[in-house]
């Protein structure tokens, strides 16, 4: 989130949400930035969609940004005002993401890949679980056996002579 009250972010003034900028100023060079929203001096919040440097009142309903949907009725519409999804030097606040490309200085460390010993231990922690579940199925059919054992022996009426 960066504030917008110096003209280093000039080179940011007319482009659109969601689209990269590229080093706006010395701080940042080598990055990309991806614009993905902001707020006018009045707190109106950046819509995208809307193509336009000024304020809207467009009809929104619950789930569309900009809408906070608490206390309305299923499918109830709400007017309320948006800016547009254009920079320009009246916004104060500009939220931005880091975007795709490289850091220029960061060095690029390649993918290590996996050695005979780990997956050596993955496959016999794999056996051992194995065999543990194995001892449990065993364990819990044992007892069940007893568990039935012991009602068929009860539910059986006992004959006198």
């Amino acid at each position: 989130m960066f504030l917008l009250q110096d003209l280093k972010f000039y080179s940011c003034y007319k482009s659109i949400l969601i689209t990269f900028v590229f080093s706006f100023c010395q701080e940042f060079r080598g990055y990309v930035f991806k614009i993905m929203g902001g707020c006018d001096k009045h707190g109106f919040p950046m819509k995208q969609g809307v193509l336009t440097t000024g304020r809207v009142r467009p009809l929104l309903h619950r789930g569309t940004p900009c809408f906070r949907g608490h206390g309305r009725r299923n499918g109830e519409r709400i007017r309320k005002s948006v800016r547009g999804c254009i920079v320009s030097p009246d916004l104060s606040v500009l939220n931005l993401a880091s975007g795709r490309a490289c850091i220029v200085g960061t060095p690029i460390v390649p993918h290590r890949p996996r050695g005979k010993r780990e997956s050596s231990e993955a496959a016999e922690y794999q056996k051992l679980l194995a065999s543990s579940l194995k001892e449990q199925r065993e364990r819990r059919s044992e007892s069940l056996a007893k568990r039935r054992s012991r009602l068929s022996g009860a539910s059986k009426p006992s004959v006198t002579v």
